[in-house]
């Protein structure tokens, strides 16, 4: 099957007064959905050679988070609201979540959420602890200076979500041991930006659910990096959630 052009499009949140917007590889015949929720700030084009695979039996959608959208002007920080904007692509095939960084706690969040209807999770380089210290030293150089002047509300709101996730972690790993669907817990060997011990954390709160990749080579950016070896992830998830069923 032939990569087509991802469509963009905007949609309304449920159970809030907002919208924002989000891309996907529509496959009216597939069974499956991957959504996917990127991390902070919302890097949408990060996914973009991953949507452009050709893909059977698998309709991929990308989500801008909320406070990312441009007409958002405040950040969100609960992880609840940030969750809900998966609800609008649970009806009409079988979903999967696959969360990245900051991302990966929202991926597990909304399963949780919406455990009736997503049946696995994918999370990538899950931000759970605190950065490695010399990623936060990047915080308030130069450089990072220049970046917050091109673009002050990703950045505002950046920093935000990462000082306003701290009391919400605790709480969602407790309610780890009661999340019922298969959950795969990817991690790059050469990821500079989360330790590796966030992945551990996650494996011992989910119990006999987690799956744990070390990815070789792999970097903070996966799902841009290396593309193909997400999907196949995702279809070996797939497969285990059928062999699980059967």
């Amino acid at each position: 099957m032939k990569s087509s052009k991802p469509e963009h499009f905007t949609f309304s949140v449920p159970h809030m007064e907002t919208e924002t917007d989000a891309y996907i590889a529509r496959r009216p015949k597939a069974k499956w959905r991957l959504i996917c929720i990127p991390g902070t700030p919302s890097q949408t084009y990060l996914f973009s050679r991953l949507l452009r695979l050709p893909a059977d039996d698998l309709e991929i959608v990308v989500i801008n988070r909320l406070g990312f959208h441009k007409a958002h002007t405040s950040p969100v920080l609960d992880f609840a609201k940030q969750a809900r904007v998966v609800e609008p692509f649970l009806e009409d095939k079988r979903s999967i979540v696959l969360g990245i960084s900051y991302g990966g706690a929202l991926a597990l969040k909304a399963a949780l959420q919406y455990q009736e209807k997503i049946e696995g999770v994918i999370t990538g380089a899950a931000l759970i602890s605190e950065p490695h210290d010399y990623a936060k030293a990047i915080v308030g150089s130069d450089i990072f200076n220049k970046l917050e002047a091109v673009t002050p509300k990703k950045v505002r709101h950046m920093k935000a979500e990462i000082v306003g996730r701290r009391k919400q972690i605790g709480p969602l790993l407790k309610q780890l041991s009661g999340l019922q669907v298969p959950v795969e817990i990817l991690h790059g060997t050469l990821d500079t930006l989360v330790p590796k011990s966030d992945a551990q954390i996650l494996v011992e709160a989910l119990g006999e659910n987690a799956r744990y990749r070390e990815i070789k080579g792999g970097t903070h950016y996966m799902e841009f990096q290396m593309p193909k070896r997400v999907l196949k992830i995702v279809n070996q998830l797939i497969d285990r959630i059928d062999n699980s069923s059967s």
